[in-house]
C-alpha cells in the first residue's frame, strides 16, 4: 500500500433525524465555520456576510417531545479534513470539530444526544473501508469529549461504504464524511 499525504475534504452532518437525505441539508460553505454558524444553520436563521448558509428542503421539527432538544432543520453539513487514508484530524478538520463542540454544548444544542456516523466512498476493499470510517467516527467522537462534550450525548459508529450520498459515483468525495444526528428519544 503507498502512503500519500495529502488532504482529503470531508463532509460532516449536523442533524435532527435518523434519516438524513441530501435533500434535507443545511450547507454551511466557509472553510472555518464558527459555533454561530452551526447553530444558525440548526435553527434555520440566515448567515449575513461571508459564504453563508445555503438553504435546501428545510423540515420542521416537532417541538412537542420531551427531549429538550429543539432544531429546526434535519441536517448542517460542515466541511472537515482528515489526513489521506487516515482518522488523523488535520490542523483544520480539528478547528472546526472543535467549534461543533462549542455549538453542542450551547444553550440551543446542550440537551441533544448526538450519533456520530463515519461513512467512506467505495475506493478500497469494503471491510478496510468498514474499519476506516470507525476509526474517523471514534477519533472526532474523542475531539468532541476532549472540547468538553460529555461522553454520554455521544455514540459512535461506522457503516463504511453501505450508505453514499451520491450512488451515482460510488467514488465521490461527497460519499466520505462523518455524520452527526440527533438520538434523542
Amino acid at each position: 500500500m503507498r502512503k500519500v499525504f495529502a488532504k482529503c475534504a470531508f463532509v460532516i452532518f449536523v442533524g435532527a433525524g435518523l434519516n438524513a437525505q441530501a435533500g434535507d441539508v443545511v450547507s454551511i460553505s466557509s472553510g472555518n465555520p464558527t459555533s454561530e454558524d452551526i447553530i444558525q444553520g440548526f435553527l434555520g436563521e440566515p448567515q449575513t456576510g461571508g459564504d453563508g448558509v445555503k438553504y435546501r428542503g428545510i423540515r420542521m421539527i416537532d417541538r412537542s417531545k420531551p427531549t429538550g432538544c429543539h432544531v429546526n432543520n434535519q441536517a448542517v453539513a460542515l466541511k472537515i479534513q482528515f489526513a489521506f487514508d487516515s482518522a488523523e484530524l488535520e490542523d483544520v478538520g480539528q478547528g472546526t470539530v472543535e467549534q461543533v463542540a462549542k455549538a453542542m454544548n450551547s444553550d440551543v444544542l446542550s440537551k441533544c444526544k448526538f450519533l456520530i456516523e463515519g461513512h467512506t466512498d467505495s475506493v478500497g476493499g469494503e471491510s478496510y473501508n468498514q474499519q476506516l470510517s470507525e476509526r474517523r467516527a471514534f477519533s472526532v467522537l474523542q475531539v468532541l469529549q476532549k472540547t468538553g462534550v460529555s461522553a454520554s450525548r455521544l455514540q459512535a459508529i461506522g457503516l463504511g461504504e453501505s450508505t453514499p450520498l451520491n450512488s451515482t459515483n460510488l467514488a465521490s468525495a461527497e460519499n466520505r464524511r462523518v455524520q452527526f444526528k440527533v438520538i434523542n428519544p
